[in-house]
């Protein structure tokens, strides 16, 4: 019984202190004559930075559009956005699409008629909508059989282990999908994905550890690609990339030609990677062949066996003119 007059005991003390506290505060201002500070008016909204200094949030900016549709590509960078009602909700107008494919042939079609549409699970006619959480797991398939049948995996097993550690969306929060090139982007996307060649891929990537130092990371099964491509990226905040020609459904279906790069880049680091990009070197000064460019190199070079004598005069570097 002691128990429980225990805990109603110690809030009345807590609420008498509030009340002793209140009441100092009172005398306080009453005896300076010192009054509490009106409470802001307006909304949150016009409470922060000044007017000059604000940054549009609601879509993605035009500056960052022409940051990434400056990458050297011939695929133009697909925006993707999930929604759990229609996007019409929210202003945005773009038409539903009569097309059914897989999750990884929208992003292909996007890019190839450079048009932007969403999706709901009806559109989808592969494991896409299972991994955004449209539909629940076929029991059949989450057992392996099909990977199995394929000649994937050597057993069933092998491939039921996926389905206990591919990310996937919670189940109906995720019924609508937008592809927009991002020229044509409206809104925050949740995931850019690029497909480009091995310069595209160097471009990006740097851009990707740049500012942050971010090591590089790439993480994918043979089977399941949409899962690694979009619900990854968006849930863990890392930007992924893998190779075409590795991944069953997106090489059965012919996709994409094979040894192209896929960047899939989340809304955590969208911001930090286009500021990357409007600040470093594309083509890095070791590659640019020109002799103006080339006798720079060789002087910053040259600075470092200055510097490390300023640490102990017995260490150096390697002089560029020693180097065959």
């Amino acid at each position: 019984m002691s128990e429980m007059h225990e805990q109603p005991v110690m809030f009345a003390r807590r609420n008498l202190f509030k009340g002793a506290a209140a009441g100092a505060a009172a005398m306080v201002a009453g005896v300076s004559g010192v009054h509490a500070a009106p409470a802001k008016e307006g909304t949150f909204a016009n409470n922060g930075a000044p007017e000059q200094y604000r940054i549009r949030n609601d879509r993605l900016s035009d500056e960052n559009k022409k940051t990434l549709m400056a990458v050297p590509s011939k695929y133009v960078p697909v925006a993707v956005k999930f929604y759990a009602v229609k996007p019409e909700n929210f202003g945005l107008k773009y038409p539903k699409t009569d097309k059914r494919m897989s999750l990884c042939q929208f992003v292909s079609y996007a890019q190839k008629t450079h048009t932007a549409f969403y999706i709901d699970k009806n559109n989808e006619d592969c494991m896409g909508r299972t991994v955004l959480g449209m539909i629940q797991e076929p029991p059949l398939g989450a057992s392996g059989q099909a990977g199995f049948d394929f000649g994937v995996f050597r057993n069933q097993n092998a491939n039921a282990r996926l389905y206990y550690n591919i990310p996937m969306g919670i189940r109906d929060t995720i019924n609508y999908v937008i592809f927009a090139p991002v020229d044509l982007c409206e809104f925050n996307p949740d995931v850019v994905v690029f497909v480009g060649d091995s310069d595209m891929a160097d471009i990006l990537m740097r851009a990707t550890s740049y500012i942050s130092g971010d090591l590089w990371e790439t993480k994918s099964s043979s089977v399941l690609s949409c899962a690694w491509t979009y619900m990854y990226t968006w849930l863990s905040g890392k930007v992924n990339h893998f190779t075409t020609g590795m991944h069953h459904g997106m090489g059965r279906r012919k996709v994409y030609p094979k040894g192209l790069s896929i960047v899939s880049i989340p809304y955590q680091k969208l911001d930090e990677v286009c500021l990357a990009l409007r600040q470093m070197d594309w083509q890095l000064i070791s590659f640019r062949p020109n002799k103006k460019d080339q006798d720079e190199l060789r002087r910053r070079m040259r600075n470092w066996n200055t510097l490390a004598k300023q640490i102990n005069e017995s260490y150096s570097f390697a002089l560029p003119e020693n180097k065959n």
